[in-house]
């Protein structure tokens, strides 16, 4: 039976293979990348924040306006009509500003914000495709261990009948094997309803419509290329520099320290340049005025412009600015010792998974040798049916450990791929 079951899934998984309609984590994390909503969204915020910035790096540029005026005059003593017109243009640019200098400053800060949110968001995409595909593989495997366990069982309870109907064992060991064989189908229930909650979160995870078609191609077993420090020490230390909480706090840090200056700016002179051109005329006739000349004026002059007293708005600026800052570096300082708390417990993980994945392959080894013998026992005629079943049983109970010991390694080398932001070089995702 065990050989059949094994010949069965060897089968299902070459044809899975041939078929084109297979889903491999390389394509779960690219299409994850592609119709993540957030992750879009993210990338729009960057186009946002470099169109915020290209208006900051242009505030020296000058501004020229145009006016044109008719105006007619009417006196009463003496009894007089005039008419005139004037058409200029002005001209105004800013040499220098120190808010418009802090202000580029923060937009600048602001941007670099907008791209590490869009790679901390890319991260997240990544790691959620990638998990809840491994956790895919290891429910579709303990799908067919269970469906495995089910159907040894109902052998199992096939040869206790035969025994029972014969004769050869008691009521109580006839209920007893009936018993331990309904106790087997909730477990299969539950491991058919698992596999479909998994189908579920690979397509919420990675936008794919229609999961419940496509064929899972990968194997647990397969480590990921992570690099994993000698010790919790080096990892916390590498995640402190590389990890995206951090270098989203010290942009924050960044950020409040560029908008304390752009507050400074306000106590600040600023120098302006001016320049006007103006062409008018006047006449007593509205007909009249293109008759006469027109007479230009000219000016050009620098203005400088010092603030005495503005209602203490620059105080409270800075004030705000400056206490905003204060708040920055606490929180740089408390998501540092969140890191270094998170990379002490990703490292234990991974410490405590590949212990955890070395006894469980053991186990599976022993396990498989186990049923060797016992099918050459069995053929020996040396052992019942119901032995060689319960050797059965025990190899598929050690490849499910097996399986979860997998899943959880597989789970503690992304989770420490994310604190060192490794996750963005595993696998090409433009």
């Amino acid at each position: 039976m065990f050989a059949i079951s094994t010949a069965t899934l060897v089968l299902v998984m070459s044809t899975a293979t041939v078929d084109n309609n297979v889903l491999t984590i390389e394509h779960a994390v690219t299409s994850a990348c592609e119709n993540r909503a957030e992750l879009i969204q993210a990338e729009l915020s960057i186009s946002s924040a470099e169109a915020g910035l290209l208006k900051s790096t242009l505030w020296f540029i000058p501004a020229l306006s145009a006016t044109a005026a008719v105006n007619a005059m009417e006196a009463e003593v003496p009894e007089i009509e005039s008419y005139s017109s004037s058409v200029g243009f002005n001209a105004s640019m800013s040499l220098f500003n120190l808010q418009s200098i802090g202000s580029r400053r923060v937009s600048a800060v602001s941007a670099d914000i907008a791209r590490e949110a869009a790679r901390t968001t890319r991260a997240t995409v990544i790691f959620d495709a990638a998990s809840s595909w491994y956790s895919m593989l290891q429910s579709q495997e303990s799908l067919v261990l269970a469906e495995l366990n089910l159907s040894t069982q109902e052998e199992a309870f096939r040869v206790v009948a035969s025994k029972y109907d014969t004769g050869m064992i008691s009521r109580y060991e006839f209920l007893a094997g009936h018993v331990s064989l309904e106790n087997t189908r909730p477990a299969f229930t539950a491991a058919q309803a698992e596999f479909e909650n998994s189908l579920g979160d690979v397509s919420l995870a990675t936008g794919i419509e229609n999961c419940c078609d496509m064929t899972m191609e990968g194997n647990l077993s397969d480590a990921l290329p992570v690099t994993i420090p000698s010790s919790s020490g080096q990892l916390a230390d590498l995640a402190v520099l590389e990890s995206s909480e951090t270098l989203m706090a010290r942009l924050s840090l960044e950020s409040a320290e560029a908008a304390t200056f752009t507050a400074w700016g306000g106590y600040a002179p600023s120098v302006n340049l001016n320049g006007s051109v103006s062409w008018g005329n006047s006449a007593d006739g509205f007909s009249e005025l293109g008759d006469n000349d027109l007479t230009r004026t000219s000016t050009v002059g620098v203005s400088v412009s010092l603030p005495i007293f503005n209602s203490l708005a620059s105080e409270t600026a800075v004030r705000t600015a400056r206490y905003s800052e204060l708040s920055a570096e606490y929180e740089l300082a408390r998501v540092e010792k969140e890191v270094r708390q998170s990379s002490l417990e990703a490292w234990n993980n991974h410490r405590s998974a590949s212990q955890r994945l070395i006894g469980a392959s053991a186990l599976v080894l022993e396990a498989q040798e186990a049923l060797d013998i016992a099918r050459i026992t069995y053929q020996a005629g040396s052992i019942t049916r119901l032995d060689l079943e319960q050797s059965i049983l025990g190899l598929i109970s050690a490849r499910n450990s097996s399986s979860q010991a997998q899943l959880a390694m597989r789970m503690a080398e992304l989770n420490i791929a994310m604190l060192t932001g490794e996750i963005h070089e595993i696998w090409e995702v433009e």
